[in-house]
């Protein structure tokens, strides 16, 4: 198997490929999960890349812990042998909380932690967020990388794009994992070749990439298709994938944050993600002070009022690229850099509504 030097798999239910960095015990750490298709080595590379070219080594230059976690992925030499083509959103929520809260009582790192999710997995902040209060550990900001959250209709649009692009038994293979091939996997390596363009050599080298970076994976990890697989093919059902997903309890929520990318080639993302996840933040501290405090002072009130157009306005950062706009060291650097501030700026926030309303 190809387990490299800095990995290693945690088994389960839900197996895992999990690789450590270490940084200072006071600084929260960075969970990393990649999107779909994708093992995490897109957030650290592989021991012979050039390490400023991933977002991980420069959070770790910030001093913060980090853990990348990936799911099974049916990559080219695999890390993961028998992939189960049945497994579900909840499933990785759960064993990905029980692996960093092992890592977290181990290292004795901080456990109030920030998740930076990209594209796909976009669809885990309330199942993680709930399953790592299980375990206790905080999930302090979520930041979405080009990810959108677990709501209907805002993947492909339309019932029809989804079953044109998931509900075919060609989209499968043999063993049932949705092909990475139907997700348009080709945009990705395109997306390499503008950044190595940008950059002038080579950022990661394609035999890695198609072999230890990407792969088949199980379809209904990826709830915000709203497909689930019956026999050779998938059937779009709206309720099912979206529900275990949790996508609209708001209360399961932590304060999101979103990294988007500039370029045409990204399009949706870089119209639509800092509105969704926007939506998401403006219902949860709705949730909250219905919850909370459902009679407060005028005074008090304006200043909610204050705290929720903060959350529109400042929890988000544009990166200039695509899709992979954290790959190659300024996208990198920058991401690493947005992170940290979104953090700081959910962190002031929260201290806001503790005092305001006690959340």
């Amino acid at each position: 198997m190809a387990v490299f030097e800095g990995e290693r798999l945690v088994e389960g239910p839900c197996p895992l490929l999990i690789a450590e960095r270490s940084g200072e015990a006071n600084k929260p750490p960075v969970v990393f999960f990649p999107g779909a298709l994708h093992t995490a080595r897109i957030g650290y590379g592989l021991p012979h890349d050039r390490p400023e070219d991933f977002v991980g080594h420069w959070l770790g230059e910030a001093g913060h812990p980090f853990v990348a976690v990936s799911y099974p992925v049916a990559v080219g030499d695999p890390a993961f042998e028998n992939v189960d083509p049945a497994l579900q959103l909840d499933q990785l929520a759960d064993a990905a909380a029980a692996a960093v809260g092992e890592i977290l009582d181990r290292r004795g790192w901080h456990r109030n932690v920030i998740v930076a999710a990209w594209s796909a997995l976009g669809n885990i902040a309330p199942r993680l967020r709930t399953a790592l209060t299980d375990v206790g550990v905080e999930l302090g900001t979520f930041v979405s990388l080009a990810a959108t959250p677990p709501l209907p209709n805002l993947i492909l649009g339309s019932t029809d794009a989804s079953t044109a692009t998931v509900g075919g038994a060609e989209h499968y293979t043999a063993a049932g994992l949705l092909r990475h091939t139907s997700l348009r996997s080709e945009s990705f390596v395109a997306e390499l070749d503008r950044i190595d363009g940008d950059l002038g050599r080579t950022v990661v080298a394609r035999d890695d990439y198609r072999t230890h970076h990407m792969g088949d994976m199980p379809l209904e990890l990826f709830p915000g298709l709203e497909a689930v697989r019956h026999g050779d093919a998938a059937r779009i059902e709206h309720e099912g994938p979206l529900a275990i997903s949790n996508g609209a309890a708001w209360a399961a929520y932590p304060l999101c944050a979103a990294v988007w990318p500039t370029l045409r080639s990204d399009q949706r993302h870089a119209l639509t993600d800092r509105h969704n996840w926007g939506m998401v933040n403006a219902n949860a501290l709705t949730w909250r002070v219905l919850r909370d405090a459902p009679d407060v002072s005028d005074a008090v009130w304006d200043r909610v009022l204050d705290v929720s157009h903060r959350l529109a306005s400042e929890l988000h950062r544009r990166v200039h690229g695509g899709h992979l706009f954290f790959v190659g060291e300024p996208g990198a650097r920058a991401t690493a850099e947005a992170i940290i501030d979104l953090d700081r700026q959910r962190a002031d926030l929260e201290h806001t509504l503790l005092e305001l309303i006690g959340a």
